[in-house]
């Protein structure tokens, strides 16, 4: 049952990702070398994949429902091991009102393909689960509402790997904006609005 639960709402969160998500820009003419070429999950073990994104916005805490300006910053990094298992960390600060807020530290093994469905008591996050097709390792996490989407496209290039990366917080059909419990002060942030400015990606040998 929790298995269809997670699969409506992964489903639900990926139907309003597709609405909200710009008109994508149409591919060069000349893409450039190795971007076509297939990579499969064990050409990723034995790399360390380092991806910082920041992200713009407002939030509005539950406790004085006042909507602030807010930056979201956090530094992933991502090893991926046998049997697609995954083993991540992300180091995530958020700036509100011009106020650094209580910074978060995240560890998680996840396996590809197999949902968690076990509650995330920090951040109230309902579930997480790991794809890897077309070239692109997936992170969707539910929040209490909401959710993330994380996107790590790899190519090819002379070095060995390349990488670049997109995210974004999705609303839930129904349900409305991605809402998290708010470290520290207690009750609940809502992110509103929240678009990604700039982002940076990097494979390297452990």
């Amino acid at each position: 049952m929790r298995c269809v639960i997670f699969m409506l709402l992964s489903v639900a969160l990926l139907v309003s990702a597709l609405a909200q998500s710009p008109t994508q820009p149409q591919p060069p003419s000349d893409p450039p070398p190795g971007a076509g070429e297939e990579i499969t999950i064990d050409d990723l073990q034995g790399v360390t994949i380092t991806c910082v994104i920041e992200a713009m916005g407002r939030t509005r805490w539950s406790g004085d429902k006042k909507i602030g300006p807010t930056r979201h910053h956090s530094r992933m990094v991502t090893q991926i091991g046998p049997g697609g298992t995954v083993r991540w960390t992300a180091d995530v600060s958020v700036r509100i009102d011009n106020k650094w807020d209580h910074p978060w530290h995240y560890s998680f093994s996840e396996i590809i393909g197999q949902p968690n469905t076990k509650p995330d008591a920090r951040t109230g996050a309902r579930s997480i689960v790991l794809t890897f097709e077309s070239n692109t390792l997936t992170f969707l996490r539910v929040f209490i509402k909401g959710g993330h989407i994380l996107k790590i496209l790899f190519s090819r290039v002379p070095s060995g790997l390349g990488c670049t990366v997109t995210a974004s917080f999705v609303n839930e059909v129904g349900a409305g904006n991605p809402t998290v419990i708010a470290p520290i002060k207690g009750g609940y942030r809502e992110y509103i609005g929240m678009k990604q400015t700039s982002s940076t990606c990097r494979v390297s040998k452990k």
